[in-house]
């Protein structure tokens, strides 16, 4: 059997349950995929979670799944679709980070700034603290 036939044979084994057609299935097409993935993305470790991640999602929606002619192109381009979901819900997340951190470098504040607004915040608590005894005058007098 050629390299095609063995993987359409998987294929459809693969549809109806039998979970060895897809272990020789992700055996037959893994180095291919690895390949094709690292020319994508640099991660090698992004690219192997997606090859997992396709080999389980395959396998749980084993029923649903279409007959296929060309059982390589249909894994290159749901791995292709893998890893673009996952390079962008990467870069969603380092924008999250990076407007955090922002925003933290933005309202970070200096020690003056600190020691004036806790002096502030003491002064107005003593004001309070006469004012309630009948004592507070109003300094602009």
């Amino acid at each position: 059997m050629s390299y095609e036939e063995d993987n359409s044979t998987h294929w459809e084994r693969l549809r109806n349950g039998d979970k060895q057609a897809l272990f020789a299935l992700y055996n037959n097409t893994y180095s291919h995929l690895l390949r094709f993935g690292l020319k994508i993305c640099g991660s090698d470790e992004l690219v192997k979670d997606c090859i997992t991640q396709l080999f389980l999602q395959l396998w749980s929606k084993h029923p649903q799944l279409p007959p296929v002619a060309n059982v390589p192109a249909y894994l290159f381009t749901a791995l292709k679709r893998q890893l673009l979901d996952q390079l962008a819900y990467q870069a969603k997340i380092h924008a999250a980070i990076n407007r955090m951190t922002d925003k933290e470098a933005q309202s970070e504040l200096s020690y003056e700034e600190i020691i004036t607004a806790q002096g502030l915040r003491r002064e107005s608590s003593a004001d309070r603290g006469l004012e309630a005894q009948g004592l507070y005058r109003d300094r602009g007098m």
